[in-house]
């Protein structure tokens, strides 16, 4: 987020997660801010999570869901961490 230090950025993004937990692009964020910071294995849990949220989780945003999720499966498969296999599905 432009104008916010990494750290402003990553508790602004937590903020909107506690709000929307659903809300699949506050974890996209997340995983890219961590991955600023070199928190790589938290980047990848953030990514993960996108995966693990129910497509029909949030209704008014199926289609950004789903936009997240391809976004997810490709950061992961760009950023493999120590090895570490991307999930299917």
């Amino acid at each position: 987020m432009r104008g916010y230090s990494l750290a402003e950025t990553e508790q602004l993004v937590n903020e909107a997660i506690q709000f929307d937990p659903h809300f699949t692009l506050s974890y996209i964020f997340l995983a890219e801010t961590h991955w600023s910071n070199g928190k790589k294995h938290e980047a990848r849990e953030a990514l993960l999570k996108v995966l693990s949220i129910p497509g029909n989780a949030t209704r008014d945003f199926a289609a950004e869901n789903r936009r997240a999720k391809e976004t997810a499966r490709r950061l992961l498969k760009k950023r493999e961490v120590d090895g570490e296999t991307v999930p299917e599905g």
